[in-house]
């Protein structure tokens, strides 16, 4: 079910409110704006494109590719909003934080009133909502989506050498390292000893 439709509750924001808004919309007789249309836009604009609605459908409505076909002829030959291009860019900012290791400075901008209101407003964030930190690494892809490296506990960041005696072992007086150079503790086979 659309996670849209269960949160508001209202019938112009189910698959099947949205779709009989795009019907009206294409057949011109109750919506006449066509493409220009802000009732079907308004409507859409609560998709979150997640493709719920295909897999829930009998059909199999898919209406996030609706909401992207209709989103380029809403737009066709007109400026998008703002937050539009702000989240569109995203990628490529978080890319130049990450290389010019100003996550700090970003950090502290963002906490700092007037600069925050002005980048939740570019970026089409609620007021009250709080704007997430940016870390300093991307990911190298073996995390688990974070975006920096992770870092087993007891390592170094490069992952080469140990940093303490991390063994749960009392006996042990260096760091007890398995075949597979985890720290003991984490599970792997044989176990270390």
């Amino acid at each position: 079910m659309c996670p849209s439709y269960r949160a508001t509750g209202e019938e112009e924001h189910s698959t099947r409110g949205r779709a009989r808004l795009l019907h009206e919309m294409l057949a011109g007789e109750l919506i006449t704006d066509g493409w220009r249309s802000t009732e079907v836009r308004d409507a859409l604009d609560l998709c979150l494109s997640c493709k719920g609605c295909r897999s829930d459908c009998p059909v199999g409505v898919d209406m996030a590719t609706y909401k992207a076909e209709f989103l380029h002829h809403h737009y066709e030959g007109r400026r998008r909003p703002a937050a539009h291009y702000a989240m569109g860019w995203l990628p490529v900012w978080l890319g130049w934080v990450a290389r010019t290791r100003t996550a700090g400075a970003v950090n502290a901008l963002a906490s700092v009133g007037p600069f925050a209101r002005a980048a939740k407003r570019l970026g089409g964030i609620a007021r009250e909502r709080e704007i997430p930190g940016w870390r300093g690494r991307r990911s190298r892809g073996g995390g688990g989506g974070g975006a920096g490296p992770r870092v087993r506990e007891g390592w170094s960041s490069s992952g080469r050498t140990p940093l303490r005696s991390t063994c749960r072992r009392r006996w042990a007086v260096r760091p007890c390292v398995c075949w597979r150079r985890r720290v003991c503790g984490w599970p792997c086979r044989p176990p270390c000893g």
